[in-house]
């Protein structure tokens, strides 16, 4: 019975595998409901201000002065990459890292210097191991603290920008459960970009205080925050998806295979029974 004790080693190896993933799963399911619900709220708020930003800009034929409406010539570039800090989320951060480095090789195909700034402990650990220049500073945003985390992140390309480190600043995220390469997501995050002028809103069709070039000038360092932030939101939420996702194959393989087992370890006990009748009715013919 060797044979036997090793399928059931194993049935008893893959249960175990099972139940982990399983409990991943439902911690996946409650996070992701969390975050969802966060997002709502959040989304809601970040949206409508992004679009009275683009209204109140397109609304006027010249913008303020700003570096931060302003293109330039590139000639260097801040990439910042949303992955996780944990794996067993499928292809989710393959996916955003393959992206990033055909940006990357893009930008230096055309002689432009690139900086990458990974969020997230795989990118971090991506790009350690690969001659690629990255910032290492901000990796990890916790949960609790993520507004005033990803605000920092905001502020820090904002100034890096309108300091001239870089002449663009672009993010690179997943914003689908599905970790799919043509979902991948590339936003502009600096420059702003905006909306050409209206004629049907006009530049009269508001009244403004203190005046619409401060406005604009007040809005723009959020504008950034809450592109980012956004991101982060979305990010977040296709991460619990994706893990749930693969969680759930996880434990559906898992019981398709304990069934699988327990039907060879069925096979093999009903054979050996099989046989140790056959050899106890020839014993017996023998003796008559």
């Amino acid at each position: 019975m060797p044979k036997t004790r090793k399928i059931l080693d194993r049935i008893n190896a893959v249960s175990a595998t099972k139940q982990i993933t399983q409990a991943m799963k439902m911690v996946s399911v409650a996070k992701l409901g969390k975050v969802k619900e966060r997002a709502a709220k959040e989304l809601s708020y970040i949206d409508t201000y992004l679009d009275l930003f683009l209204e109140i800009t397109s609304a006027q034929k010249k913008l303020p002065l700003l570096p931060t409406l302003t293109n330039r010539p590139v000639k260097r570039v801040l990439l910042i990459c949303l992955t996780t800090d944990r794996g067993l989320c499928g292809a989710f951060n393959q996916h955003v890292l393959k992206n990033v480095v055909q940006q990357y090789q893009t930008y230096k195909e055309e002689g432009i210097a690139v900086d990458i700034l990974p969020i997230g402990q795989k990118g971090f650990d991506f790009f350690q191991k690969r001659d690629i220049p990255f910032l290492k500073d901000y990796v990890d945003i916790t949960y609790e603290q993520s507004i005033s985390q990803v605000n920092h992140i905001a502020d820090f390309a904002r100034s890096s920008f309108v300091q001239e480190d870089y002449d663009r600043v672009e993010l690179i995220y997943q914003p689908s459960k599905i970790a799919a390469k043509e979902k991948i997501s590339l936003l502009q995050l600096l420059p702003i970009v905006t909306l050409p002028f209206s004629e049907e809103r006009g530049e009269d069709a508001y009244q403004y205080e203190p005046s619409r070039d401060q406005i604009i000038t007040d809005m723009v360092p959020h504008v950034v925050r809450g592109q980012l932030y956004k991101a982060w939101l979305i990010g977040t939420i296709a991460e619990q998806s994706a893990r749930m996702l693969v969680t759930s194959q996880a434990t559906d393989n898992a019981q398709k295979l304990i069934k699988e087992l327990r039907l060879s370890y069925n096979r093999i006990r009903q054979s050996a029974i099989t046989r140790s009748l056959s050899e106890i009715v020839a014993g017996v013919d023998a003796m008559h």
